[in-house]
């Protein structure tokens, strides 16, 4: 009789960056490390949506006259901890430097946006932010619409111990971008 072989069994992941790389993708979500560990959110609403929306449409122009990207669903690689978030928008110049085939680093994105909600509200007001200034994010753009009104933050500056300075403005107040942006973005259709 013949002895069974040994299965050849896959070896398991060590580190988070296998579990992320090995998680299949989910219709309606998107999977994150955030500090460390594997986030998994589902897509957001139709506020959301709308949020997304006025953030596009905002930047469409300048894009278009610089020559930048305006990207959803793409993955930023964080290099101080190796976080890997997908922002609900990120601008990015035509040849930002890029890990591997599917992730561009943060330190080359001109700017990250997000839209909060009530389930990510803490990683978004705090945890990304810190770790996209670490990481050399120039500019981090926050849509928080949890708490009426409606708050646009824009962290600029970003240094070793997070981002310098934070402008923050409520819906219908008009909130000026640095440069290379160096434009006012009207939030009168947020109220």
């Amino acid at each position: 009789m013949a002895m069974p072989q040994p299965i050849d069994e896959e070896e398991e992941p060590s580190t988070i960056e296998e579990v992320w790389e090995r998680t299949p993708s989910y219709p309606g979500f998107q999977v994150e490390i955030i500090d460390g560990s594997l986030v998994v959110t589902p897509h957001g609403n139709f506020r959301h949506a709308r949020l997304n929306y006025f953030l596009h449409t905002a930047f469409v122009e300048i894009a278009r006259e610089k020559g930048w990207y305006l990207c959803h669903e793409l993955t930023i690689h964080l290099e101080s901890n190796h976080d890997r978030i997908e922002p609900d928008l990120v601008i990015m110049p035509p040849d930002p430097p890029t890990f591997g085939d599917s992730e561009v680093f943060g330190r080359g994105v001109l700017l990250v946006a997000e839209v909060t909600s009530r389930g990510n509200a803490i990683r978004d007001r705090f945890t990304k932010p810190r770790n996209c200034a670490l990481s050399g994010v120039p500019l981090y753009l926050l849509i928080d619409p949890v708490d009426a009104p409606t708050a646009i933050t824009l962290f600029s500056d970003p240094s070793d111990d997070g981002y310098r300075t934070i402008d923050r403005v409520v819906a219908g107040e008009k909130l000026r971008l640095p440069e290379p942006f160096g434009l006012v973005l009207d939030t009168a259709s947020l109220r």
